[in-house]
């Protein structure tokens, strides 16, 4: 997989399956530290912190975007 940073956020370019996906700011957030080994809750947390959310909707985005990702097979 490759990643290309764009105004936005990122794009992801899954080469083995000639797919491509956009991710905003806030979901690029996510995936990079979830692929970097950061769990769910801790993820959570710095979006809760950076954004200034609270932590209930932060963890539902997490887990959100945890999925969709893990469906995609980008995580």
């Amino acid at each position: 997989m490759t990643a290309v940073p764009t105004e936005f956020g990122q794009v992801l370019l899954d080469r083995r399956k000639g797919r491509y996906f956009h991710l905003n700011g806030t979901a690029t957030t996510i995936a990079d530290s979830l692929r970097g080994g950061v769990g769910i809750e801790d993820t959570a947390r710095e979006i809760s912190r950076r954004y200034e959310i609270d932590d209930a909707t932060a963890r539902t985005d997490v887990e959100t975007v945890d999925a969709q990702l893990r469906e995609a097979g980008l995580l």
